[in-house]
């Protein structure tokens, strides 16, 4: 679920963001850092999740949403550089 909902969470910022006020994209960039979180936390696991170099669909939902969510964010979340330098080897086959 954290693939599916960081790619909507990724594309909501992008379509609202001059829309939100500053406080509301504050806290909305806190709330994703959930999602950008819990892919960047896989280089603290000695074993590669399963999913993260596979050849079937939760490859590129899982590390897509993460890329998504993180290129949307930018510099407004800090994870952002380390998910996309984790999810693009990942993806590769796609």
């Amino acid at each position: 679920m954290t693939g599916e909902i960081s790619l909507t969470f990724g594309v909501a910022w992008d379509w609202l963001y001059d829309a939100l006020t500053a406080a509301e994209r504050s806290g909305c960039a806190r709330a994703s850092s959930v999602g950008d979180g819990a892919v960047s936390r896989r280089d603290d696991r000695a074993k590669p999740m399963s999913w993260y170099m596979a050849d079937h669909n939760w490859n590129p939902v899982c590390n897509g949403g993460a890329a998504m969510l993180a290129l949307a964010l930018g510099s407004e979340s800090a994870l952002s550089a380390d998910v996309l330098r984790m999810a693009a080897p990942g993806m590769s086959a796609y």
